[in-house]
């Protein structure tokens, strides 16, 4: 059963990525609206770099923040288990 949902959900990636014909069809107009590679090609890589350049400059401070933090909690709490 997985297998079989599997290859159709490869199919249906090999039939989606085939280029299509020049013809266009009432069904073709249809499936446009569902289409996002006019969307992707509108989308800009460097404005994208920087977006994820910045995200990820605000995940690592985040972290660095938090493990600090948590180093500080360790710390405290081996302390008062080794004055007990």
């Amino acid at each position: 059963m997985t297998l079989i949902i599997y290859f159709a959900g490869f199919a249906t990636a090999i039939y989606y990525l085939a280029p299509a014909s020049e013809r266009t069809t009432a069904s073709d107009r249809s499936a446009k609206r569902f289409d996002i590679r006019d969307r992707v090609s509108e989308f800009r890589t460097s404005e994208f770099g920087e977006t994820a350049e910045t995200s990820v400059k605000n995940f690592v401070s985040f972290a660095e923040e938090k493990a600090v933090q948590l180093g500080e909690f360790i710390r405290a709490k081996l302390a008062e288990a080794n004055n007990k």
